[in-house]
């Protein structure tokens, strides 16, 4: 077919890659005359974007989530809250009873908490020749996540009665909430076998207790 100039300033008889390359730039082209309906998946990639192109301005909040990642590029840090605990608890009960908590509001379904804790345990001195232990237990909502209930937990053989025992019990657990709405860990003690147990005083005898959330992408 010919290539026809019309009158009108239109032109006619041009196929599909009949013009030679460059011909067409930005300037050629009307305003928003090209946009995604005109572009065939993955016409444009990285090499055709300039540097900082894209930076956080151009893109919808939630628009980039775990499903939108190569694999193995989850584990980003993405928050951390985390208190002090100095309200002594003491407490001769083999039930458990709630200590202190922290709450925290996963960005994503997928994320995992990691729940860092130490406690500062005081076994103070009676019932000789035997185990005395304190139990903690790690707690989402009412979910327990790490239990000492039922086992020796942070405990020492007491052979007298003068003897007693200071320490601090650490505890690492990952969890995966599966929300995105605010969720609350706590520390619960308990006494193993009914002799009094403290934990946390934050005066004379240790700085207390520390309980640290952090949110790691799925």
């Amino acid at each position: 077919m010919a290539v026809v100039i019309n009158g009108n300033g239109t032109v006619t008889g041009i196929s599909v890659g009949g013009l030679p390359d460059g011909i067409v730039d930005s300037g050629t082209l009307a305003t928003n005359s090209v946009d995604s309906a005109e572009l065939i998946d993955g016409a444009v990639d990285n090499s055709h974007l300039a540097d900082d192109a894209v930076d956080s301005d151009e893109i919808a909040a939630g628009a980039i989530d775990a499903a939108h990642l190569a694999s193995g590029v989850g584990g980003k840090l993405l928050q951390v809250v985390s208190t002090n605990n100095t309200s002594e608890f003491s407490t001769t009960s083999t039930t458990m009873a709630d200590v202190y908590s922290l709450a925290i509001t996963p960005s994503s379904t997928s994320s995992k908490i990691l729940v860092l804790t130490t406690n500062h345990i005081y076994n103070t001195q009676q019932d000789s020749n035997s185990w005395r232990g304190c139990l903690i237990n790690i707690v989402r909502g009412s979910t327990v996540i790490s239990s000492d209930s039922g086992k020796y937990g942070t405990s020492a053989f007491i052979e007298t009665n003068a003897e007693r025992y200071m320490t601090y019990s650490s505890r690492q657990v990952l969890d995966s909430p599966n929300t995105d709405s605010a969720v609350t860990y706590k520390i619960m003690g308990a006494s193993s076998n009914g002799t009094q147990m403290i934990i946390n005083n934050g005066g004379s005898y240790g700085s207390g207790g520390h309980l640290t959330l952090m949110e790691i992408a799925g």
